[in-house]
């Protein structure tokens, strides 16, 4: 985060301007308020029985994460093993792990590399929403999309292409729209003084109803979306 940037905002909170942050957290004396998006990591049994059953149980798996150091791969990585230790998952073998760096060009790099190098990859998990773009893209690209599925966490509008083909038969996400909707709508409660910022303490978010405050000032927005072919149109339409 650029130091110019942070001072700015600490600035604007000195001088009792209600900062929120959104996705990534400011730190707790640069804002009052950090609204999150659903814990990604959730998605990890979503994303393994997608495959699964895909790949009627058995096959070579790969996983497209951003990067060693990023601590999403390492919570993302975690909550994978813990689920693959499942019986239902014991004939489907993860072979290899590699990182597109959060970009679609290199995650579409990546996958061309890990296509070439394992002819018999049936599957690969893409956690972020470049990875899955980036990747879906090289299947298609080297008409491999009979064979090698991708599944992962994106945005619907990106994969539309890419599940039409069936290369994609479904994937997670979250909604961007309600993020945004609840930051308006708290940031309106605050501005009124319509709404205190305490632990435990719920705040009106109009459609999205009463969203509580969590330690640190936190408040988690909205739930994990499984997208398919019979709801794409629907999310691909809104984000």
């Amino acid at each position: 985060m650029a130091a110019a940037f942070l001072v700015g905002v600490l600035v604007a909170v000195q001088s009792r301007i209600k900062v929120i942050s959104i996705d990534t957290p400011l730190p707790p004396e640069a804002r009052v308020l950090h609204l999150s998006p659903p814990d990604l990591s959730q998605a990890a049994a979503g994303l393994l029985q997608i495959m699964n059953t895909t790949l009627a149980k058995s096959g070579e798996v790969a996983l497209l994460s951003t990067a060693p150091t990023d601590p999403g791969h390492g919570v993302m990585t975690k909550a994978l093993q813990k689920e693959w230790l499942k019986g239902e998952y014991a004939e489907l073998s993860l072979i290899t792990t590699v990182f597109g760096g959060g970009e679609v060009q290199k995650s579409y790099a990546e996958t061309l590399a890990i296509l070439q190098a394992y002819p018999n990859l049936r599957g690969i998990i893409a956690p972020e929403l470049a990875g899955i773009a980036g990747a879906a893209r090289a299947v298609m690209d080297m008409g491999r999309g009979n064979s090698v599925k991708v599944t992962g966490i994106g945005l619907p509008s990106r994969l539309v292409p890419a599940m039409q083909a069936g290369v994609v038969p479904a994937f997670v996400t979250w909604s961007p729209v309600d993020v945004g909707y609840a930051a308006v709508r708290m940031t309106l409660a605050l501005y009124r003084n319509e709404a205190v910022v305490q632990a435990g303490i719920p705040i009106a978010t109009g459609r999205l109803g009463q969203l509580l405050v969590g330690d640190d000032a936190t408040v988690t927005v909205g739930e994990l979306i499984t997208v398919d072919p019979a709801t794409l149109d629907k999310y691909a339409d809104l984000f």
